[in-house]
């Protein structure tokens, strides 16, 4: 199903067989695939941030919460490198109502952009034709202590967690995670705002860098 192309007509049939394999009754079905909108960006910060984080071994995740049916096209993570190690886990998850899912639905191992300065990280997933319903919650699986999450700790969106020791808790905190998806039909163009600036809150125009460890 993932080869379909957008809007296209498509056949698929069925067959049917008995206890013996031997053939019995096919159905034929014509339909075609959804064709997808623009891409629209799914954003719940104020383009600012106060710091950043690492939590080696946890994950720092924002829920998402499209319109209607789509499909993932980008991960972003503004982040910032500060040491040799610069990769991270870009993750999905479900939404189970009151808090993300516990089951891990997709995980993509990526290396941030080496820099000093906070910068996005975009990780690509159209291909992989993920589609959501519903809401769903994009993470950043930190696996060192040399990327840091930009965060600002001046709003709480009430769209942040954490997942540590298999279980998830609110974060009072907006993490600089946002998603890139596609409407079925004509869609919106995506209106992508500025990279964030440091928060009016940051000490000496700085952003704090905090090593988290998990419990």
């Amino acid at each position: 199903i993932s080869d379909f192309q957008d809007g296209a007509q498509h056949t698929l049939v069925a067959k049917a067989y008995d206890a013996n394999e031997n053939e019995g009754v096919s159905e034929t079905v014509n339909f075609s695939a959804p064709a997808w909108g623009e891409a629209v960006a799914l954003v719940y910060d104020n383009d600012q941030f106060t710091g950043g984080y690492t939590f080696s071994g946890g994950t720092m995740a924002v829920r998402m919460s499209p319109a209607e049916r789509c499909r993932l096209v980008y991960l972003l993570f503004y982040t910032r490198v500060d040491g040799l190690q610069d990769d991270f886990n870009a993750e999905i998850y479900g939404w189970d109502g009151i808090l993300p899912s516990t089951e891990l639905l997709y995980s993509f191992p990526y290396s941030s952009a080496s820099t000093t300065e906070f910068a996005w990280s975009t990780v690509e997933v159209s291909d992989e034709n993920i589609v959501f319903d519903s809401d769903f919650v994009v993470g950043f699986g930190s696996i060192n202590s040399n990327v840091f999450l930009a965060a600002d700790g001046s709003l709480d969106n009430d769209r942040c967690f954490d997942f540590n020791e298999g279980a998830w808790t609110p974060w009072p905190e907006a993490y600089i995670i946002r998603a890139v998806v596609q409407y079925a039909g004509t869609g919106e163009l995506a209106t992508l705002t500025p990279a964030p600036r440091p928060g009016p809150v940051a000490p000496f125009g700085q952003p704090k860098l905090i090593i988290r460890k998990v419990k």
